[in-house]
């Protein structure tokens, strides 16, 4: 960590001391009926606002509702494979996800194993969990007994971890990859992050387009667009194409 994270991170927790979050929900039960419950610790991974902004607040207030839930509130209703994520849906602050801490040293142990088994089997085999969560919401009426729910999506994945190594240069060939002299290289599914990544994802309230509704059929590319294509292709080539680390930036 730099100087500069420590005193945002400072800053940030002196000023929402409660700004950590509680995620608990239940897996689905196997078929010879065996069902384990995940409990996680949330806290967000990135913060774009400045810390005294009214965004800020608004973010630790959907902390707290988020923490406020019961497991039953919390469904998990089915895997998707990465490949298959629209990234136009994912929305908000990721928020990082780990084994809930437990007085309880020996339930907390059993967590960490559950969790690591969790997020090595979804790193493995490419997939994410979709969760729907049921918020309650109060209309202000004191005669309605049945206070109306809202429902949202969520998106779990483990972390795509990052590694840094030592840079090196291939000794046949003098070109060599500017990658590895940025010193960041993506972990291997056989050494998966310890945590996950809890992201929003759009429900059919929240859309407002279809992202294929302004797509045309094209025809073939003409002459000019191979130019074009070609000039994008060897234009982009010149980039290095490695893991994105803000602090070497």
């Amino acid at each position: 960590q730099t100087l500069q994270q420590k005193c945002i991170q400072g800053s940030f927790y002196e000023t929402y001391p409660t700004a950590h979050g509680r995620l608990s929900f239940d897996l689905p039960e196997t078929i010879d009926g065996i069902m384990c419950s995940i409990s996680l610790d949330l806290q967000y991974s990135t913060l774009p606002h400045s810390i005294d902004s009214n965004e800020t607040l608004s973010l630790v207030t959907d902390m707290k509702r988020i923490s406020a839930l019961p497991s039953s509130n919390v469904e998990v209703i089915h895997s998707i494979p990465l490949s298959n994520v629209d990234s136009v849906m994912i929305y908000g602050i990721p928020m990082t996800a780990r084994a809930a801490i437990d007085d309880d040293y020996s339930r907390y142990n059993e967590m960490k194993m559950l969790n690591k088994q969790m997020w090595k089997y979804l790193s493995s085999n490419d997939i994410g969990l979709v969760l729907r969560v049921r918020f309650e919401e109060d209309d202000g009426h004191d005669d309605d007994r049945h206070p109306r729910s809202r429902e949202e999506l969520f998106l779990l994945v483990c972390e795509q971890a990052v590694a840094v190594e030592k840079p090196c240069v291939p000794n046949n060939d003098s070109k060599y990859d500017r990658s590895e002299a940025l010193g960041v290289t993506v972990a291997t599914k056989h050494k998966t992050s310890c945590h996950g990544m809890l992201f929003r994802y759009a429900s059919k309230r929240q859309m407002l387009r279809f992202v294929n509704e302004d797509e045309i059929e094209e025809d073939e590319n003409s002459a000019e667009e191979l130019q074009y294509q070609d000039y994008i292709e060897r234009s982009i080539e010149m980039l290095a194409t490695t893991g994105l680390n803000p602090l070497l930036l």
